[in-house]
């Protein structure tokens, strides 16, 4: 295919299921033959791209009822735990599960109980590469996404999967409508 843009260094060429994408410094190039029609776009760099903006969060000392509550609402499996408004956790609905009701942990169970605490974050301005790498090697499924260190955003698996591969397995279960 013909590349136009202001590309100046290829960094590499990955090809895959009728699908090339071309990596260069900027910004990736996505490519897709589609009944016999080349299609041309250019995909995000930067995980505030593709994040979830404004996640929901709430104090250490909350409780797992009232997380519960939001994430039944919000139709979300997570939420970022915060002390002093910077970010101290994580949890998820297993969290509450196995780590609170399982544990015999009642509705006044606070979130720092329950919550991750090594959680790690990314800045704002990191690339989505930064985000699959980090979740590659720790095997994470969400990255919180901080400005000095206050949550703006959070990038999960499914996000990445969409960016990278809509028509994946994941990528299509990930952009599909929730089910209540």
């Amino acid at each position: 295919a013909q590349m136009s843009g202001d590309f100046n260094t290829a960094l590499g060429v990955f090809a895959g299921n009728g699908l090339r994408c071309l990596l260069f410094e900027s910004r990736t190039v996505r490519v897709r033959q589609e009944k016999g029609v080349e299609k041309e776009g250019i995909m995000p760099n930067l995980v505030s791209e593709i994040m979830t903006t404004h996640p929901e969060s709430l104090a250490a000392s909350a409780t797992v009822v009232e997380a519960a509550r939001i994430m039944r609402d919000k139709n979300i499996g997570d939420i970022i735990v915060l002390e002093n408004d910077i970010v101290c956790g994580i949890v998820t609905d297993r969290d509450i599960v196995i780590r609170g009701l399982a544990t015999g942990g009642g509705r006044e169970t606070k979130l720092a109980d329950v919550c991750s605490h090594e959680v790690t974050t990314l800045p704002i301005d990191s690339k989505i590469g930064d985000a699959v790498k980090l979740m590659e090697e720790k095997a994470l499924r969400r990255l919180p996404v901080v400005d000095d260190g206050k949550p703006v955003g959070i990038v999960s698996l499914g996000d990445l999967a969409i960016v990278r591969d809509r028509d994946s397995a994941l990528g299509q279960v990930s952009a599909a409508p929730p089910h209540n």
